[in-house]
């Protein structure tokens, strides 16, 4: 019966974590869409891993400093990410974020209009979560 409290207060103590791990995760995900509709690059080289494969639905993929380059550059612009059915699944030091998004913008002066379903990988690292894979397939 003695280990019991310390087990109840490790358990309780990595529910807790873990919850907050989760928040943060969340956090993480709203904060790139606002940095990509705001082009601010300052955030986007904090959440975007030097790693970062960015795929389009139409099979382009991006790296973390196109994607920097792009959204600067004004080349790329996002006008609107409205986000459902979000769903996270979490590992030891990744996690994987699903979701429907609506994203209206402008690519090479070309306005767009999708409905998409985005698979996010995210990793978790020293200084908070960063995006090390993102792909997108057209809904409709």
């Amino acid at each position: 019966m003695k280990w019991m409290l310390p087990f109840l207060l490790l358990f309780v103590c990595f529910k807790s974590y873990c919850q907050t791990d989760t928040i943060q995760l969340k956090l993480a995900v709203v904060t790139l869409d606002k940095a990509l509709m705001e082009k601010d690059s300052t955030v986007l080289l904090r959440l975007l891993h030097p790693q970062l494969t960015f795929g389009h639905s139409n099979g382009w993929v991006e790296t973390k400093g196109d994607i920097i380059k792009d959204i600067s550059s004004g080349y790329l612009q996002y006008e609107t990410l409205e986000t459902t059915n979000v769903s996270i699944v979490t590992g030891n030091d990744w996690a994987s974020v699903r979701m429907n998004v609506v994203a209206k913008g402008v690519v090479n002066e070309k306005p767009f209009d999708l409905q998409l379903y985005v698979l996010q990988v995210w990793k978790r690292m020293k200084n908070g979560w960063q995006l090390i894979a993102r792909q997108s397939a057209k809904l409709k």
